[in-house]
């Protein structure tokens, strides 16, 4: 079973949600901005228009009117500007327009629409640009350090380029960033999405660290992931983000051949299972977990265990039926 990630993008719900991509199912969004559905062929005229001037690196309408559209309707400026980006991504006024506005109601806007070219830059390769966007929003964010709402979508970009560098392998700038998320975290004074976006956090550098075969390294991210839900008992989707990397864990631990290491993490993702009854997704996580240790002992030539855990398997089915 794959390794799974999860990171926060746009596309078709809207820009800002939330984005888990698993192994098993589709990504399920959490919708922050409305949809936006521009006429692509009034774009092409504009776009020049926005552009600096090739000679002069000047335009003389750029700035002002950029600042009245921040200023008036932030989010369909936002909104255009991320489909715009889908539509045509070379094209060279982009830099133009993503760059912050300085005022509300526009900073928050594009604090949230920062979140989303983070990825997509990531996605593209181009980790330099996403890196001068995420240090454009942290700049905002400490400008504007009483605003609970930038704070929380500066997380939220921390948690993107984590995925970025993750899968550039610059997994020692991802455990960096990931240092700075868990300091935030601890100042945040109890904000609950931010000590989840921590999680997805660690999540996302659990992922990359399996899939880099660097198990102490999972490992220790995964013991403070597992100190981060105890110190938050009862949520359950920060929960949730412990199950999933246990199945990771799993999976990579199997891989290497390491099958006492697999069944401890699995006895424990079986023990948050039975303490979260009624939590389909972890619950979800806990048969993921046991199918791929099932292969684990199976690869390995360890018919009797493997069997043992398919007659539990079975049980926890038919339990499910019932």
């Amino acid at each position: 079973m794959a390794i799974s990630k999860t990171i926060f993008t746009g596309g078709a719900q809207g820009l800002g949600g939330i984005t888990e991509l698993g192994p098993v199912g589709g990504p399920e969004a959490v919708k922050q901005l409305p949809p936006w559905k521009p006429d692509q062929i009034c774009e092409l005229p504009l776009l020049p228009f926005l552009s600096l001037d090739k000679n002069t690196g000047t335009n003389k309408w750029t700035v002002p009117l950029l600042k009245a559209v921040w200023d008036l309707p932030p989010l369909a400026t936002a909104a255009f500007i991320e489909q715009a980006r889908r539509n045509y991504p070379a094209d060279p006024f982009l830099e133009m327009l993503t760059q912050r506005p300085e005022s509300e109601p526009g900073a928050y806007v594009w604090a949230r629409l920062s979140v989303i070219l983070i990825s997509a830059y990531g996605a593209a390769g181009k980790i330099s640009e996403a890196q001068a966007v995420y240090e454009n929003l942290a700049a905002l964010a400490r400008a504007n350090e009483d605003n609970a709402a930038i704070a929380l979508e500066r997380t939220k970009g921390m948690v993107n380029l984590i995925a970025d560098y993750s899968t550039a392998g610059k997994l020692t700038k991802a455990q960096a960033l990931y240092d700075k998320l868990a300091t935030l975290a601890r100042n945040s004074k109890g904000n609950t999405e931010i000590t989840l976006n921590l999680a997805m956090g660690a999540f996302n550098l659990i992922t990359a660290y399996c899939e880099a075969g660097k198990l102490p390294e999972a490992q220790a991210v995964y013991d403070k992931l597992a100190a981060l839900v105890r110190d938050n008992k009862g949520n359950t989707r920060i929960a949730q983000k412990q199950a999933k990397g246990m199945v990771n864990l799993i999976v990579a631990y199997g891989a290497a051949g390491k099958l006492p290491e697999a069944q401890s993490v699995y006895d424990s993702l079986a023990a948050l299972a039975e303490s979260s009854k009624g939590n389909p997704e972890i619950a979800l996580e806990q048969t993921k977990g046991m199918v791929n240790l099932i292969a684990a002992y199976g690869t390995a030539g360890k018919l009797a265990k493997a069997q043992s855990l398919s007659d539990d398997f079975a049980r926890l089915a038919q339990a499910g039926m019932d």
